[in-house]
């Protein structure tokens, strides 16, 4: 046999032996589905060039998408399906880009169009899914509209913690990646700064809780009990009135009031109508408004908020139907909380979103139950202002030395007097100076947390206003009678009986 046949025959030999082994191994992989393994879904995605973002869900109770987007506009972050409120949380959006910016592709599970809702990667905008195993998509666009960056992100891997599914929405193919998914929110909360009052409980000075109600036929403000609590020096709270001798005031209600007051969470933001600021304070002068104007009013009652005139400065005023509460810090910052209707639904559906009930809508009674309507929140309107008073007096300026006083001073004398009216006149500018730093501080805080309630209407918590909005029969109880060894001794019970 020639060496040229040898060499033929073992050539057949390697192909029969190399197809056997294919037959028998019909689930390898071919090589080319390895290729992109471990790279960047977006290579040259840039996070610093991300002027928004945007994140889609599925609404399986509404059966729609659900975006929520957050875009740079007038050099700050907004929230457009929110009103464009303002995006506090510059912690969110690092997280969120960090997240995509890090993303690599894993290993590939599939690349078959069949496997979308096994893994949940289905597109959430694609209409004609309804939905069906619907992922969220991640969007980042440049300033230009200029797609950045564009994943669905599936459900997480079976018995492997902190991995997903992924996949671009113009590819088929799906890979498991590790990553953190928490940062890819959807809830308004995640994205906003929700201490909404910027509080801090030692500041709070005192507290008045006015529970007047609006007669919402005649709009004429009813009186109602009112109730101020005073923190004295020693951090101890009382009721300014006082309480009767077998009542005392309950603190640990107390503390739970200002414990919230420091806490208060914004669940949800509606905006004011454009204006209604310029329209309240042209109403308070005592000018006349027209039709137009007038319409814009009508925002205010439906959510339980009313001009009512006040019967002891007979002045207008804004009244709410669930009264007010108005607080004083040691700073010299006021505020003023106005208390008005119910709402009801999730939280991500009460600030304007499309869909959503707003005006006249959002305060109509309907027929469900409460619990058919959803969770229950309630409007709060918010105002801050400042009070020189509450820092106390300003420093008083030494008087001028006189002449006649240190005539019959000898020369030491004399000396000793100037020094110590030279060290009192420095002391008084030392306090001065801080007195006046104290009063530009509380005046800054106080117009910057009025510039930022001055648009919204807020929407906090049922269980929050609950807290909040007491009577005196919440915060006064009976006294606990305190037993002498002498009452011990009379009430046991006598020897035999």
């Amino acid at each position: 046999m020639s060496e040229k046949v040898k060499t033929i025959l073992f050539a057949v030999v390697a192909l029969v032996l190399g197809v056997g082994a294919w037959l028998a191994v019909p689930s390898t992989r071919s090589p080319e589905l390895f290729d992109d393994q471990g790279e960047a879904f977006y290579p040259a995605f840039d996070p610093l060039a991300a002027a928004s973002v945007e994140i889609v869900a599925y609404d399986d109770a509404r059966d729609r998408p659900r975006p929520f987007k957050v875009h740079f506009v007038n050099s700050r972050w907004t929230i457009p399906s929110h009103e464009d409120y303002p995006a506090d949380a510059e912690r969110q959006l690092g997280q969120t880009a960090s997240v995509v910016n890090d993303l690599r592709k894993g290993v590939i599970r599939s690349d078959r169009k069949a496997d979308f809702d096994k893994f949940g990667v289905g597109d959430p905008l694609d209409a004609s899914r309804m939905g069906a195993g619907a992922g969220k998509r991640v969007i980042l666009k440049d300033g230009a509209g200029q797609v950045l960056t564009d994943l669905i992100i599936g459900s997480e891997v079976e018995g492997r913690s902190g991995e997903y599914y992924v996949r671009r929405p113009d590819s088929n193919r799906t890979y498991a990646c590790r990553f953190d998914a928490s940062h890819i929110s959807t809830r308004f909360a995640d994205w906003v700064e929700t201490d909404l009052l910027k509080l801090q409980k030692e500041q709070i000075r005192r507290m008045v809780l006015d529970n007047y109600r609006v007669d919402e036929e005649t709009r004429t403000k009813v009186e109602g009990e009112t109730l101020t609590l005073e923190k004295d020096e020693s951090a101890a709270w009382s009721l300014r009135g006082g309480v009767g001798k077998k009542e005392e005031l309950d603190t640990a209600k107390v503390d739970d009031v200002v414990r919230t007051l420091s806490e208060l969470t914004l669940v949800g933001v509606r905006r004011k109508p454009a204006g209604l600021l310029t329209l309240l304070a042209k109403i308070k002068s005592g000018k006349a408004i027209d039709r137009g104007e007038l319409f814009k009013l009508q925002d205010l009652a439906a959510i339980g908020f009313y001009l009512a005139p006040d019967e002891k400065t007979k002045k207008v005023e804004i009244a709410s139907n669930e009264g007010e509460m108005r607080l004083a810090c040691k700073d010299g910052v006021t505020y003023a909380l106005y208390f008005g209707e119910i709402l009801y639904g999730d939280p991500d559906d009460i600030s304007g979103r499309a869909g959503t009930p707003t005006g006249d809508e959002a305060g109509k009674k309907d027929e469900k139950t409460d619990a058919d309507k959803g969770a229950e929140h309630r409007y709060v309107m918010i105002d801050a202002g400042f009070d020189a008073s509450l820092l106390g007096k300003a420093p008083k300026k030494p008087a001028e030395p006189k002449t006649a006083d240190t005539a019959k001073l000898s020369a030491e004398e004399k000396k000793k007097k100037e020094e110590e009216d030279k060290k009192a006149v420095e002391r008084y500018e030392a306090d001065l100076k801080d007195y006046e730093d104290r009063v530009k501080k509380g005046r800054e805080r106080a117009e910057e947390l009025r510039r930022r309630f001055a648009d919204w209407y807020y929407v906090v918590s049922a269980g929050d206003f609950k807290t909040l909005h007491l009577s005196r029969k919440d915060l006064v109880k009976p006294k606990k009678e305190e037993k002498s060894p002498e009452k011990d001794a009379k009430d046991a019970p006598k020897p035999g009986s």
